[in-house]
């Protein structure tokens, strides 16, 4: 029988300047937690985007966001240290989490996120992780 864990990948080695991080995807509880810490991300996370609210709260949040999927959320010890990354290395962390996070990308995730609430399905091409998509002429 299968179980849960097995139905997704939970984690993924990144090799970085030859040394080797394990990084997994956030579950519900970080994304939760991510959320309300960081507004710009809920902004982001519907298609509104206020660019100075992201630009200032970015970095910290790209921290944030590392530790969890280091599975330190809300480490500050964690977060200090993503912090002091250069941004590339904090890419190279960060592209792998979102896509064990969100494997569709975040475009699905925002439209059945919103069928799930009742909401109205935003178009959000232009913020997703999957470029397969093209984004809609309407």
């Amino acid at each position: 029988m299968v179980s849960l864990i097995d139905i997704a990948p939970r984690s993924q080695k990144i090799s970085i300047n030859g040394s080797a991080l394990e990084v997994s995807g956030i579950g519900a509880r970080g994304i939760a937690s991510l959320l309300l810490r960081f507004p710009a991300l809920q902004q982001l996370m519907i298609g509104r985007i206020d660019a100075e609210l992201l630009w200032r709260t970015a970095p910290e949040a790209i921290s944030a966001i590392i530790a969890a999927g280091l599975g330190k959320l809300e480490d500050a010890e964690t977060e200090t240290q993503a912090d002091q990354l250069p941004i590339g290395v904090q890419m190279e962390l960060l592209f792998p989490i979102i896509q064990l996070t969100m494997p569709q990308g975040v475009g699905p995730f925002v439209e059945r996120w919103g069928a799930m609430i009742g909401g109205p399905a935003q178009s959000v091409a232009s913020i997703q992780g999957n470029s397969s998509q093209k984004p809609s002429n309407s």
